[in-house]
């Protein structure tokens, strides 16, 4: 009993280390990157960098030196500190994205160096790139409103510029050229409530140029008031020639005892298209709310297309939709209105005794 004991004690070792000898070793994964954007900001002195590695757990390090250094090697660039007599003027680190502006001096070259470590593994290069930083007069160049050359808008200030009626050019071409968060300009509750572009004055400017977002992002969009007046969003009202488009907004907050509500555009005969919304809108109590997730009111004229909405929406009022709250033509009017290719995924609540016409993607057409 006990030789066969042994045997089979035997026999099994064998087999696991058979196992163990003809079983390969799991190879390392060497981390890759997948986007890599290093260049001058639009601000002087300034170097965005956006980085993503394919591996959402690799770790990016990034370091800054003077454009006629020594190349550093991947172990040089994530200590991040001097060596070999070169100074590193900037340094950092993120997991799977990196998204910063590096702020130094204006008009000067600097060489940017990445790497990407996984698990002990650097990234196959050492990723760099040289880029020539802004002057303050090549910063302040802002466009002259034309369709080459147009406006550009790159920080919260040039936003409020067409806040301004002595500057805001209602017919003229925009671009925003970088994501705006409006909660460090100091937007939301207990500070300030955005005034819908073209509002601000006593006599409304509809807007009939092109806004043309980039794709990029405006956060925290806040509105917070008890103005009974109409034309509440981020625009207040779109002409027939008017044009917002590629446009992503995030996180909005508005409150408004107004009609013709929406993130986007309040009052729209133009064109809206390829934009998106998140956030809250509660509207009115009572009456025609007219609340939309994109635009609140679109009468005559002009097409939603492309847009898409997660934004909640309460109103005790009526006509109420994810993303337009009226879509309506003048009576005898052939003109063409067009929603289309867009959809909605927020609640849209109607509450109290008058609210009705509420739907999904149109409160009433």
């Amino acid at each position: 009993m006990k030789k066969l004991l042994v045997f089979l004690l035997a026999v099994l070792a064998l087999g696991f280390f058979s196992a163990c000898d003809g079983g390969e070793e799991p190879q390392p994964v060497v981390p890759t990157f997948e986007n890599v954007s290093i260049v001058a900001g639009n601000e002087a002195g300034t170097i965005s960098l956006l980085v993503t590695a394919k591996e959402r757990n690799a770790t990016i390090y990034y370091i800054v030196t003077a454009d006629d250094s020594k190349a550093p090697t991947a172990e040089q660039v994530k200590a991040g500190t001097d060596f070999e007599g070169v100074h590193v003027l900037d340094k950092g680190d993120s997991q799977g994205t990196l998204s910063k502006s590096v702020v130094l001096e204006g008009g000067t070259v600097y060489t940017v160096y990445v790497v990407l470590e996984l698990n002990g593994v650097f990234s196959k290069t050492v990723y760099s790139n040289q880029v020539l930083t802004k002057t303050e007069e090549q910063a302040q160049d802002k466009g002259s409103g034309t369709p080459d050359d147009p406006f550009r808008i790159s920080t919260v200030a040039d936003l409020e510029v067409m806040l301004t009626d002595e500057v805001f050019v209602r017919d003229a071409y925009y671009v925003l050229t970088a994501d705006l968060d409006l909660a460090e300009a100091g937007y939301g509750e207990g500070g300030k409530s955005w005034v819908p572009i073209g509002k601000r004055t006593a006599s409304l400017v509809k807007f009939a140029g092109e806004f043309d977002g980039q794709n990029h992002t405006i956060k925290n969009l806040y509105i917070n008031s008890t103005d009974s007046t109409e034309k509440w969003g981020l625009f207040a009202e779109l002409d027939v020639t008017g044009v917002i488009k590629n446009l992503h907004l995030e996180d909005v907050n508005i409150t408004s005892s107004g009609t013709r509500v929406g993130a986007v555009v309040g009052y729209s005969k133009g064109t809206v298209s390829n934009v998106s919304v998140t956030g809250t809108i509660t509207g009115k109590d009572s009456g025609d709310a007219d609340v939309g997730g994109i635009v609140g009111y679109q009468y005559q004229s002009g097409a939603i297309r492309y847009a898409y909405s997660a934004v909640n929406i309460t109103a005790g009022g009526r006509r109420i939709g994810g993303i337009v709250g009226v879509s309506d033509v003048a009576a005898g009017d052939r003109n063409p209105i067009l929603v289309s290719d867009c959809y909605s995924t927020g609640n849209i609540i109607g509450t109290g005794n008058e609210a009705r016409q509420v739907g999904g993607i149109v409160g009433y057409a």
